[in-house]
């Protein structure tokens, strides 16, 4: 799926790209981007930052492999797509949030928190074994990596979302301070 096709170019790239077998989704606002439909790419039209045109789009799609948001490249479009799309992704899927310029970016500064969430923990008083734990929530216990690169991210799905992350310690001795 490619959110934001504009002049349609880049749909039968990623056809090409990806194989003959490949079915390509484009996704923009405006109407008159049907006119890029042919065999093996589909066009929808509807607001990216709109979680109910997700809740009635995604149902009648097959799990996306990749995504692709080149769309309004507002941080409540981005993360409103994201958080819409990215749990129903098939397992090991890619998406990826391109033109993400600026140091205070909000999708960005989105991902970052997520990215923390991811690496937070819960440190268990007197573990055996020793380890630390963190629940899972929200879009973030479908997350199996994230790769930031000039001006994009790129997240990978897990292939089945943990209930907790854990993290088993090794040695002798394990932060002997908490004793």
């Amino acid at each position: 799926m490619e959110i934001g096709i504009f002049s349609g170019g880049s749909l039968p790239m990623w056809r090409q790209h990806f194989g003959p077998g490949c079915r390509v989704i484009g996704v923009d606002i405006e109407p008159a981007c049907r006119a890029y439909a042919e065999d093996g790419v589909d066009i929808v039209i509807g607001d990216q930052a709109d979680a109910g045109f997700w809740a009635d789009t995604l149902p009648n799609l097959p799990p996306l492999n990749v995504v692709i948001d080149d769309g309004g490249h507002k941080a409540h479009q981005q993360i409103a797509s994201f958080e819409s799309i990215f749990p129903t992704m098939a397992p090991g899927g890619v998406y990826l949030c391109e033109d993400l310029h600026h140091r205070e970016n909000g999708f960005v500064q989105y991902i970052l928190a997520l990215g923390q969430h991811l690496n937070a923990c819960q440190i268990a008083r007197n573990p055996t074994p020793p380890h630390s734990t963190s629940p899972t929530s929200g879009p973030a216990k479908w997350i199996a990596s994230i790769h930031f690169y000039p001006f994009m991210v790129v997240i990978q799905r897990t292939h089945v979302p943990p209930e907790s992350w854990e993290s088993e310690k090794h040695g002798t001795e394990w932060e002997p301070f908490l004793k």
